[in-house]
């Protein structure tokens, strides 16, 4: 102190001008040293939150490393948050602490190494406090000491908190290993971008190599470009990065010490499933799916990129609580991990799951442990007993070298096929050439990939021969039949036909043909096609609110989609009761030469038609508006349990001309009215028997199957626009078409709150 006051004292006996050189100098170091506070706070606003030490992940002492998969929490305020689409005996008391103990159990039954959280960890809407709420979800994790990793989902971010501060939030948890964004990644969309690498066994040769490379990435949450609507996805930026981090771990996997002829495995988790997760069926997947794939609806080309990589073997998601399946596509497997959270939609009766995901060790000729061998996962659900479920193995090491030498094979077997008939889908006929291998054996492909084969006794080198004779040539026929054909179902792959699944087809056609028909029909005695086929515009609203009960659909007024949703219901009701009320003006009549055969003809059908009463006829139609978005109901079920729609639709009407036959017996006992004696008869109950009854219905199986019972329902009012084309082409008599060409308000009601619906089933994508 008494240097530093003297040196004040000389300064102040010395004139400014006559400061010397190296007072210069401190001056001019003090007066830039006022400014570094100014650079510290700025520097600190641009920089990630401050990441605590990274533990080192790596596997155990037994040769494993387990990962448990917690997928869509929706946690919100905890004991004051209801539980979702449970049974009625599960309501009382049933919060998100449901959803703690079930993480709690999880912990102390599997003691994984490492636990993923894979975004829609909150609620945001439900939570008063993101921060708080976000606490309390990893809580157990944090509480058991147990590494942990979190990716964002889309409703994360729709509380207290926005998307970055959630994420700045998760990274300064305790036990977390969740980062912010890469460091090295200067420009990169989202956050909560990263990788983890995961280390061999203490002590062994591969200790300070990572065995298994862990992924992360932000995929979003809703589309951010205005002419592209429904969910996120990931980024150009991301997909660049994750390219760099792959190459660069490959390549320090593959050079000294303990260099390796091929890359390490590695494990990808983010949110939002890939459009290619829609590529699967009930015979190629493990698991369940009982709703469509909610995936952005543009396809950002990151499973191309994965596969580019080579070292990708499975990807993880959420998002899609009520399905839980794995399915192989081009080496990688893509799976679902059920819905975990008691805060989020469900199925009343289907347990809350969660997946695990064990990677395994193969022992060196030393007997040390050395790099990874297999990946095996299995479900387990939120019962009494924890019961695991659907065990499989995601990759093993000892066959991907028969994948490498088959993709070999692939190459040449695609200069073979240079001159095949077509080159249409020509991945999708190699791939159809691909089934006729099985082991060292022959087989003869029937049709593409779900075929019937018949081995052959001749080995894999004369089959290259074999491949250029007309009988190759057959087969590439047939695949390229079966493709065009949409893919024929295979024999082989059809569930067992149990006694429960024909009383459900025979269900589903009593009420999807039999009953909605004959309500229908008898609608129109009493009113007109163009009126009852306006009233089937209720159809979607109806088979929405069916939908409620069973958690097939979901309302959250809180968002636009949401309000959009009831507005579209209200509408399409106060239109169906306008209709009823209010008939309407007649706009055009006809009485042109071209339809007096059909105007005679009509009259003669509707000589014992009853008297127009449009209130009778409206509560005839409506019941058989109710009975057809039942049917909806029903083949979504059917589409899971029996998924074959041709032998469906087969079943259908079998057993609907079974029920209608007795419906005739009953109703008219004159069989001479059963004879058709018009050629417009014939055709008619042709036409329908081959469009309405057949493709009709097997187009509506797939569309159920594929996207649910609500969107497929809501295509139902362009049935008004057909019809009215039709009556305007052949205008029926008077009668007839005052109804069918006249002007109705209610019209409009209905056509606008249909279009509520098809927009918001495909643009929106809400959950």
């Amino acid at each position: 102190m008494a240097q530093v006051s003297s040196v004040v004292n000389i300064n102040k006996r010395k004139p400014c001008v006559s400061l010397p050189f190296h007072g210069f100098f401190v001056a001019m170091i003090a007066l830039l040293l006022c400014f570094v506070p100014i650079n510290v706070s700025a520097a600190a606003r641009r920089q990630p939150p401050r990441q605590q030490l990274l533990q080192k992940l790596r596997f155990g002492r037994n040769g494993e490393f387990k990962i448990l998969q917690v997928a869509d929490m929706h946690y919100a305020d905890g004991k004051t948050t209801p539980c979702l689409d449970v049974l009625p005996s599960q309501v009382h008391g049933c919060s998100d602490l449901n959803t703690s103990a079930f993480i709690q159990r999880m912990i102390e039954a599997e003691n994984p190494n490492f636990i993923v959280f894979t975004g829609d960890n909150i609620f945001g809407f439900d939570a008063k406090d993101s921060a708080k709420s976000l606490n309390a979800a990893f809580a157990p994790a944090i509480a058991a000491r147990i590494p942990w990793a979190a990716v964002l989902g889309n409703h994360d971010q729709e509380g207290t908190l926005s998307r970055e501060v959630v994420m700045k939030h998760i990274v300064g948890l305790n036990h977390t290993l969740s980062q912010f964004n890469p460091s090295e990644a200067h420009i990169i969309d989202g956050f909560g971008n990263y990788n983890l690498e995961v280390g061999g066994v203490e002590g062994s040769g591969f200790a300070n190599k990572s065995v298994l490379n862990l992924y992360f990435l932000d995929s979003g949450d809703y589309s951010t470009v205005p002419d592209i609507l429904g969910y996120g996805w990931i980024k150009p930026s991301q997909q660049l990065w994750f390219q760099r981090t792959s190459a660069k771990l490959r390549r320090a996997y593959m050079s000294p010490p303990q260099a390796q002829r091929s890359s390490a495995p590695g494990l990808v988790y983010f949110h939002i499933p890939l459009p290619e997760f829609a590529s699967f069926d009930s015979s190629n997947f493990t698991g369940v799916r009982q709703e469509g794939i909610s995936s952005a609806s543009v396809n950002s080309g990151f499973f191309t990129t994965m596969v580019e990589a080579g070292d990708v073997k499975a990807v993880f998601t959420g998002h899609d609580h009520l399905n839980d399946f794995c399915g192989q596509l081009t080496g990688i497997q893509l799976c679902y991990a059920g819905g975990f959270g008691y805060h989020a939609y469900g199925k009343a009766g289907w347990p809350r799951r969660t997946r695990v995901v064990v990677a395994s060790l193969e022992k060196t000729e030393k007997g040390a442990w050395g790099a990874v061998k297999s990946i095996k996962t299995w479900k387990r659900l939120d019962d009494q007993h924890l019961t695991a479920i659907d065990g499989q193995v995601l990759w093993s090491k000892n066959s991907a070298g028969k994948v490498n030498s088959r993709l070999t094979t692939q190459r040449r077997r695609e200069r073979r096929f240079s001159n095949c008939f077509t080159h249409i889908a020509r991945d999708e006929l190699l791939r159809t050439m691909e089934a006729c291998f099985c082991n060292d054996s022959c087989q003869l492909c029937v049709c593409y990939n779900q075929c019937t084969c018949q081995k052959a006794s001749r080995p894999r080198s004369e089959l290259y021969n074999h491949l250029n004779a007309p009988s190759g040539n057959f087969c590439c026929f047939l695949g390229t039949t079966c493709l065009l054909l949409g893919k024929l179902p295979c024999r082989k792959s059809r569930p067992t036909l149990t006694a429960r699944i024909l009383c459900q087809l025979f269900l589903n056609a009593l009420i999807g043909a039999t009953l909605t028909q004959y309500f229908l029909l008898l609608g129109l005695e009493y009113t007109s096609a163009t009126f009852s086929c306006a009233f089937l515009n209720m159809v979607p609203a109806i088979t929405f609110m069916l939908a409620l009960p069973f958690g097939l659909e979901k309302v959250n007024l809180r968002n636009k989609a949401g309000r959009a949703k009831v507005l579209g219901t209200l509408v399409c009701i106060g239109g169906a009761m306008v209709l009823t009320l209010y008939k309407g003006k007649a706009l055009v009549r006809s009485n042109s030469r071209a339809t007096i055969h059909i105007i005679n003809y009509t009259n003669t059908m509707i000589s014992t038609k009853k008297k127009e009463r449009w209130h009778i006829g409206s509560m005839f139609v409506a019941a058989g508006c109710i009975f057809w978005s039942s049917w909806f109901l029903l083949q979504s079920n059917i589409g899971r349990t029996y998924p074959c729609q041709y032998s469906s639709t087969a079943f259908l009407s079998f057993f609907s001309a079974i029920q209608t036959a007795i419906i005739s017996l009953i109703t008219e006992r004159d069989f001479t009215k059963w004879v058709m004696k018009e050629k417009l008869e014939l055709i008619t109950v042709t036409y329908i028997g081959m469009v309405s009854a057949g493709l009709c219905y097997v187009g509506m199986s797939w569309c159920v199957k594929q996207k649910g019972p609500v969107f497929t329902s809501a295509f139902t009012p362009f049935v008004q626009i057909f019809v009215a084309c039709l009556i305007s082409t052949f205008y029926m008599d008077k009668s007839t078409l005052e109804g069918s060409t006249s002007f109705n308000p209610s019209f409009l009601l209905l056509i606008v709150a249909s279009h509520i619906f098809i927009w918001l089933q495909t643009s929106l994508h809400w959950l």
